[in-house]
Formats: C-alpha cells, structure tokens, sequence
C-alpha cells in the first residue's frame, strides 16, 4: 500500500506538482527563447550596423589612394630636390663646364635632399 492509497489528497498535491513544474519549465524555456531571440535580434543590428558603415567607408576610398602623410611629403622634397639638381646641372654647364662645380651641386643637392627626409621622418 502507498501513501497515495493512503490519502487521496496527497496524490492531488502530487499530480499538481508535476503539472506545476511542467508549467514553469515551459514558461521558462519560453521567456528564455524570447531574451535569446531579443539578444540575437540587437546582436544582428549591431552587425549590420558594422557592415554598412564598412560598405560606405570602402565606397569611399575606392576613390583615393591610400598613402601616409610623410611618405607624400618625402616625395615632395625628392621632387623639389631633383628639380634643383636639374636647374643646376643646367646653369653649371652654361656658366662653366668644371668638374669641380658640377661636384659642388651635386653634394648640395644630396645634402638638401637628405635635409628634408630628415626632417619629415622626425616630425
């Protein structure tokens, strides 16, 4: 004999229970499906978020060339550098055609040169 033979509320309070705690589990499973559903909807936004503002940034520099700062203004002063050296060589040989000069501007030019990498690098 059991003690559900013994007293019949007891088997009452029994299957209540059990049908009780069926109840919770299924609101819990129910309210933690929608928290993860709510988690992964804001995850999924945020995502989203991420990839459109990449999309623009990558529109926009398909544009440009994509280049450092110092290294631009290094090809400046080579630039202006190799400019100098030209209009030199050209007054050097119209004025006088010594070795000696040609030497002078070419050290100078080199000088300048290195100079204006110097500078641009320890800026």
């Amino acid at each position: 004999m059991s003690l559900t033979t013994k007293d019949p509320n007891l088997g009452n309070s029994l299957k209540f229970l059990q049908e009780y705690r069926l109840a919770i589990a299924k609101d819990t499973q129910e309210q933690a499906e929608k928290f993860g559903q709510t988690v992964l909807d804001k995850f999924l936004q945020q995502i989203q978020d991420k990839c459109n503002k990449t999309e623009r940034k990558i529109s926009k520099a398909n544009r440009y060339i994509s280049m450092p700062y110092t290294a631009f203004y290094i090809l400046i002063i080579i630039l202006v550098a190799l400019s100098s050296f030209f209009v030199s060589i050209i007054v050097a040989n119209v004025e006088i055609l010594h070795s000696a000069v040609i030497g002078k501007v070419v050290l100078w030019t080199i000088l300048i040169t290195a100079a204006g990498i110097t500078t641009m690098i320890l800026l």
